[in-house]
């Protein structure tokens, strides 16, 4: 293991143990233990398919740029940028998906900026969509509802 590979897991490791103990591990505990497994387990088969098809997405959008990068490489990219991109205003952590492409995978720059930057354009696009089908839903029910009275 390298040096560098070293220091990256030293730091990850220590900012697992800050998150762990600023969070209070024990209410934590007491919380799990509240949790039903069935429910869990139903959450996390829930995500699984989004852990295949963000991925997916991005394979199909890197070889239309021109790049072949292995799965070993991009499925832990994309889940890490969708993460990072959650936890940062602005989805700002979807960058270090474009970092990660470049240092592991020798994608250029350019290429993995244009990947971010059309993922996020597509998901607001979708957001968008979402939110204009959902309006009209409550539109609807709210002219039903004053047709009915």
């Amino acid at each position: 293991m390298t040096r560098l590979r070293v220091l990256h897991v030293t730091i990850a490791a220590g900012l697992l143990t800050l998150i762990l103990w600023k969070s209070g591990i024990s209410d934590v505990r007491r919380v799990l233990a509240d949790v039903n497994p069935w429910l869990l387990a139903a959450v996390v088969a829930l995500n699984l398919p989004l852990a295949i098809i963000y991925p997916l997405r991005s394979h199909f959008l890197l070889l239309r740029l021109g790049t072949r990068v292995p799965p070993s490489v991009l499925i832990p990219t994309a889940i890490l940028g969708n993460v990072a991109g959650s936890l940062t205003p602005a989805s700002a952590g979807e960058l270090l998906r474009a970092a990660m492409l470049r240092s592991h995978a020798d994608v250029s720059v350019e290429d993995g900026l244009a990947l971010v930057f059309y993922e996020r354009v597509l998901s607001i696009f979708m957001m968008a969509l979402g939110t204009v089908v959902a309006a009209a839903f409550v539109a609807v029910f709210f002219v039903i509802g004053q047709l009915v009275q």
